[in-house]
């Protein structure tokens, strides 16, 4: 399949980890790297194969800053269309190869956690011969699934909140919090929510959460919570 000569040049850029050249084929000669395609790859499945991450970093901000941050993710989410690669997005390429580093960056910025197929890009950690790969994909599996398990216990916690200021409701909400210590702010930390102003689970910071819970205007509860936490 032909390509022009700017997007092969690009493609050869990123082989060989030469940002410079790709600046300059789109300052000065228009290419648009997040059109470029050769043989089913974007540019950024070539950044995510040989692991290029400057370039990766660079191409997303450039496109996010000319075309738009929607452009930006619809390029970082593309799937990939080479034989032997299809399914995968950028952050499953990468993982693949092991760059594992480049997987976070990608994933921050907006590469789903799963492929096209449902694969989620820890199930590909997993089968790399890597052992530094499993430990990473192991470790940020367990860090996602705790995430979760956090903000099923705020959906309960806000549904007691909620609910008629009765002493049932106020003891099964303490119960709750006891049971699940989704108070406690190690558990926060331990999840990478390392401030009391860090957005955690529905998208709510610890002290979000600490307010909300005082003022559901539940005398009984908030002294409980004032004297606990």
């Amino acid at each position: 399949r032909s390509i022009c000569i700017g997007t092969f040049l690009c493609f050869g850029a990123v082989e060989f980890d030469d940002l410079q050249t790709i600046q300059w084929l789109v300052n000065e000669k228009d290419v648009s790297v997040s059109m470029a395609k050769c043989n089913g790859w974007s540019l950024l499945h070539a950044c995510a194969h040989f692991g290029r991450s400057e370039i990766a970093s660079w191409t997303i901000r450039h496109v996010a800053m000319s075309s738009g941050p929607t452009v930006a993710i619809q390029l970082i989410s593309e799937s990939c269309g080479r034989k032997g690669s299809r399914n995968l997005l950028t952050a499953h390429l990468a993982v693949q190869r092991g760059y594992v580093q480049l997987v976070d960056f990608l994933i921050s910025s907006g590469c789903p956690l799963q492929d096209t197929i449902d694969r989620s890009v820890y199930w590909y950690a997993k089968q790399s011969p890597h052992k530094f790969v499993n430990d990473w994909g192991k470790r940020n599996e367990q860090l996602m699934n705790a995430k979760i398990r956090l903000e099923k216990d705020f959906q309960v916690l806000y549904r007691f909140l909620s609910s008629p200021d009765d002493s049932e409701n106020i003891a099964d909400a303490m119960a709750h919090i006891n049971k699940s210590q989704c108070l406690y702010k190690n558990v926060w930390q331990n999840l990478d929510y390392d401030s009391c102003t860090v957005t955690g689970p529905l998208g709510k910071s610890y002290k979000d959460v600490i307010k909300d819970c005082c003022d559901t205007g539940k005398p009984d509860f908030i002294i409980w919570l004032v004297r606990t936490y």
